[in-house]
């Protein structure tokens, strides 16, 4: 006689996901048949995987990068100029603040009398 599991009883399988991103679960036979929901908790790398993937991950990045600019739609317009020289922080304020006032110029329009 197998048991019968207590519906809402969470069953914990640890696994690895592959490069495929499939995930195949084999459970226990006292599983009921029926509908479940599957919640996957992607946990923390370890330091010897994180070197690992964080080389993958790089590769990857570098690879897209080289594939955009191939295809001439590489964006570097976020990029500072060549030469261009940081702002103190009294000019980000003072820059801060005419932004702000530009923006409210366009979003509330000034108030005139009517007589």
């Amino acid at each position: 006689m197998v048991a019968q599991r207590i519906p809402g009883t969470p069953i914990t399988i640890e696994t690895v996901i592959h490069e495929d991103r499939k995930l195949t679960i084999n459970l226990p036979p006292d599983v009921p048949i029926g509908q479940v929901e599957v919640e996957v908790v992607v946990r923390p790398i370890s330091h010897i995987d994180e070197a690992n993937g964080l080389a993958a991950w790089r590769a990857e990045y570098e690879r897209l990068r080289a594939k955009l600019a191939a295809a001439g739609a590489l964006s570097t317009l976020w990029k500072a100029p060549e030469g261009a020289v940081e702002l103190t922080e009294e000019e980000l304020y003072v820059s801060w603040g005419l932004f702000i006032e530009k923006l409210r110029e366009k979003m509330i329009p000034p108030v005139t009398k009517h007589d």
